[in-house]
C-alpha cells in the first residue's frame, strides 16, 4: 500500500468513526473546494477556538501545500489535544 492509499484508508476510517475534519485555508480557499465533511477554521483563528473542540476527540487537519496544516498540528498539539492527524495537502488528497 503507498503512503497516500495509508493516508486515505487512514483518513476514511477516522471519519467514519466520528473525527473532525478541518480545514485550516482560508475561507475563500474553502469555498472553492474542500473535503466532503470539512468544517473551515482558518490557521489565523485556530488558536482561539481549541475550547470548542473535545481534546480527546480524533482531529483530522488539511490545507493547500501542507505547511498551514503542520502548524495548525503544532497549535493543537499545544494547547493539549492527543489525537491530531496531519493530512497535509489538498491537492493530494483529492485523489484519496
Amino acid at each position: 500500500m503507498s503512503e497516500l492509499q495509508s493516508r486515505c484508508q487512514l483518513a476514511q476510517d477516522l471519519i467514519s468513526n466520528g473525527a473532525h475534519l478541518i480545514d485550516v485555508r482560508t475561507e475563500e480557499e474553502f469555498q472553492k473546494d474542500a473535503l466532503s465533511g470539512a468544517v473551515n477554521i482558518p490557521i489565523n483563528i485556530l488558536s482561539q477556538v481549541p475550547q470548542i473542540l473535545d481534546k480527546h476527540s480524533d482531529i483530522i487537519v488539511y490545507c493547500g501545500t501542507g505547511a498551514r496544516s503542520k502548524h495548525a498540528h503544532d497549535i493543537l498539539d499545544s494547547h493539549g489535544f492527543n489525537n491530531i492527524y496531519d493530512l497535509g495537502s489538498l491537492n493530494t488528497l483529492q485523489f484519496c
